[in-house]
């Protein structure tokens, strides 16, 4: 039987690192479904130590190759890091590889650069210029939409074959009952992520500083999380005379991020370029109000059209008539509500994991 050799990186806070344990999790418990030995394979001892009986040393993993496919759950990023050391002997040895692209490396590249972060931006040159032909070790890579898919395959001669599985969210955030917070501002608007440029929340103040006078006032902005554009959108803000509407909570417990979900008016992502992000699928689960996002983002071809109106143009002018919109009543708040949480609800792990044994098993 084939060997089903699953690289687990060591321990990250990142959204890569958190997919990369869930998946794990939830294919170990559903392993009986998988028409494939699982082992497990990590650089670090204590992931080892809590599956003794099917983690391998290694030192061992070139004794897999005959029988292994070896699945890296994060994408090939050069550098000396342990998984890329990893894929890299693997790849030369001549194993069967999959390995999931959570996004592009080359706007990878172009985000550091655009982030003013120098040292980021220099440790992904080589992985942006080598992306073709390390992508092309690979026997299958795994994207979380064809939005991604396409563009993989319009950038580079790529010749592995692709498949597109979907991102999860955890069932038991969507049934926890959540503690509201008060926010201040009339109308308000929330986001939770990476204070960075491909986030596009230079946008969204723009947006709001843009609005009528006796609007913009109403408005104020809650924008949770860390990031190397946080200065920059401080400045933003106060440029345009709104400094006291945008609020910085910074890095928060979840527990605390999903409050702040649940007690904005409405969720805003104004991505340059998202490939299927968690944190969108985390607000439609727990949102009292709308969840706008731009068309810069593969999550709409799963969402179906019931949430095509929570779409926006990339544009400050566009964002502002979709706030616009759901400020004067246009949209059915309620019944969006309970589209934005059906959507959630099919994409916890329990269904998602099982379009991976699916395209696993098509591997043998």
């Amino acid at each position: 039987m084939t060997e089903l050799i699953y690289y687990m990186p060591p321990a990250s806070d990142s959204s890569p690192g958190r997919v990369a344990s869930k998946v794990w999790h939830h294919l170990y418990e559903a392993r009986d479904d998988l028409e494939m030995d699982l082992l497990l394979l990590s650089d670090d001892p204590d992931i080892s130590r809590q599956h003794p009986d099917i983690a391998i040393e290694t030192s061992q993993a070139k004794d897999h190759v005959g029988d292994g496919l070896f699945y890296f759950p994060v994408s090939p990023v050069l550098g000396p890091g342990a998984a890329f050391r990893r894929l890299r002997e693997l790849h030369r040895c001549g194993a069967r590889l999959v390995s999931d692209y959570h996004g592009d490396l080359r706007e990878d590249m172009y985000n550091h650069y655009k982030n003013r972060d120098l040292g980021l931006f220099l440790y992904t040159v080589p992985s942006a210029l080598m992306a073709g032909k390390v992508l092309n070790w690979h026997e299958y890579l795994v994207l979380h939409s064809r939005y991604l898919e396409n563009i993989v395959r319009d950038r580079y001669d790529l010749k592995a074959s692709t498949v597109v599985v979907p991102n999860g969210i955890d069932e038991a955030v969507l049934d926890q009952d959540h503690h509201h917070i008060d926010l201040e501002g009339d109308l308000t608007i929330g986001f939770h992520g990476r204070l960075s440029y491909e986030k596009g929340l230079d946008l969204l103040i723009g947006a709001v500083a843009s609005m009528p006078e006796g609007v913009r006032d109403r408005v104020h902005l809650h924008m949770t999380g860390r990031g190397p554009m946080e200065g920059s959108l401080r400045r933003t803000a106060s440029r345009h005379g709104i400094e006291d509407q945008v609020h910085f909570p910074g890095f928060v417990p979840m527990e605390e991020v999903y409050a702040i979900i649940g007690s904005a008016d409405l969720m805003m992502y104004p991505s340059r370029f998202d490939n299927f992000p968690v944190s969108v699928l985390e607000a439609f689960g727990l949102a009292k109000g709308p969840v706008l996002f731009s068309d810069r983002m593969g999550i709409i071809e799963f969402t179906g059209p019931a949430l095509e109106e929570n779409m926006f143009p990339l544009s400050v002018e566009a964002i502002r008539e979709a706030i616009l919109k759901v400020l004067d009543g246009t949209m059915d708040v309620g019944t969006k509500v309970e589209e934005q949480r059906s959507c959630a609800r099919g994409f916890t792990w329990d269904k998602v994991i099982g379009e991976y044994i699916t395209f696993l098993n098509g591997l043998q």
